[in-house]
């Protein structure tokens, strides 16, 4: 498993990558050394091609009670600073939202920081 120095890092890549992504969700605070304390906060992605991501970044799927043997396609972790990170990932279509507004959500992002974001619109 690729072991990331900091959140960044994973970002860095992602953008290399070309994948098209945003964070969904708390986002202010995921440059904080204290967001990934414990299991309180986890990174919420949304994204065209979960799979790929889970390919770029090395994640690993969690196999909790409640999931397939497998993993669920959702729940994936990550190690940045020597700490297991959850991750989930909700791709176009996936039904979590209705499916046009998670295209238009991506085709609308903001960059800020190393990673990008809903608009300031998308986020009222």
């Amino acid at each position: 498993m690729k072991r990331y120095d900091d959140i960044c890092q994973v970002f860095n890549l992602l953008n290399a990558s070309g994948v098209d992504y945003l964070v969904l969700r708390n986002y202010e605070m995921m440059l904080s050394p204290e967001l990934f304390v414990g299991d309180c906060a986890d990174i919420d992605l949304l994204c065209e091609d979960s799979q790929k991501i889970v390919q770029v970044l090395d994640a690993r799927s969690k196999k909790n009670a409640g999931y397939t043997p497998d993993g669920d396609g959702i729940h994936y972790f990550l190690n940045i600073g020597g700490k297991d990170v959850s991750l989930d990932l909700r791709q176009v279509g996936d039904g979590y939202y209705c499916e046009q507004w998670e295209r238009d959500l991506l085709s609308r992002k903001k960059f800020t920081h190393c990673f990008n974001v809903m608009n300031d619109v998308d986020q009222d």
